[in-house]
C-alpha cells in the first residue's frame, strides 16, 4: 500500500467516525435538563418553554381530579377548607410522572393527599425531550365555594 493509499483510507475511516458520532449526537442523545421550575417569573424562577406550554396545559386538562379530590375531601366536613397545596413531581423522558409528594400546605387529611398525589401520578405529559426527568413544583389552591341558597 502507498502513501497515498494510506492516506485516503485513514481519511474515510475518520470520515466514518466522526460521521457516526455526529449521528448519535444530533439523533440519540437528548439535550441536557437546564434547572427550570413552574411558577413563571415570580421570585426569580426561571420557566422553559416546556414548562410553560406542555406542562402548564396538561395540569389545566386535569384540574378536574383536582376538583374531585377536594369535592370528596369538603364532604368530610373538615376544619380547614382553603390553601395552597404545593406538590413537586418529576416528568421523565417517556412523560410519565415519578416521584411526586407533597412539599408544603395545610391539609392534612391524609385520604385528600393521597388522592391528590395519586392523580398526579395518573397524569401523561408530553415527551420533554431531554435526557433526564423535568422537576416540576406546582402549587393547587383550594377554595370552598359557597353556594346561594
Amino acid at each position: 500500500m502507498n502513501k497515498e493509499n494510506l492516506k485516503n483510507y485513514v481519511l474515510m475511516i475518520a470520515a466514518l467516525v466522526i460521521g457516526a458520532l455526529g449521528y448519535k449526537i444530533l439523533f440519540e442523545q437528548k439535550p441536557v435538563n437546564p434547572t427550570y421550575r413552574q411558577g413563571g417569573g415570580k421570585n426569580g424562577k426561571m420557566v422553559s418553554p416546556y414548562h410553560d406550554k406542555q406542562v402548564k396545559n396538561t395540569i389545566l386538562k386535569n384540574r378536574s381530579d383536582m376538583i374531585t379530590c377536594y369535592n370528596a375531601y369538603i364532604e368530610t366536613d373538615p376544619k380547614i377548607t382553603d390553601g395552597p397545596l404545593k406538590v413537586d413531581f418529576e416528568i421523565d423522558d417517556d412523560g410519565d410522572v415519578i416521584n411526586a409528594e407533597k412539599i408544603i400546605g395545610p391539609f392534612v387529611d391524609e385520604t385528600f393527599l393521597t388522592c391528590v398525589i395519586d392523580s398526579v401520578h395518573k397524569w401523561k405529559f408530553p415527551e420533554p425531550n431531554i435526557a433526564t426527568p423535568v422537576y416540576v413544583e406546582h402549587t393547587f389552591t383550594f377554595k370552598k365555594r359557597v353556594t346561594a341558597k
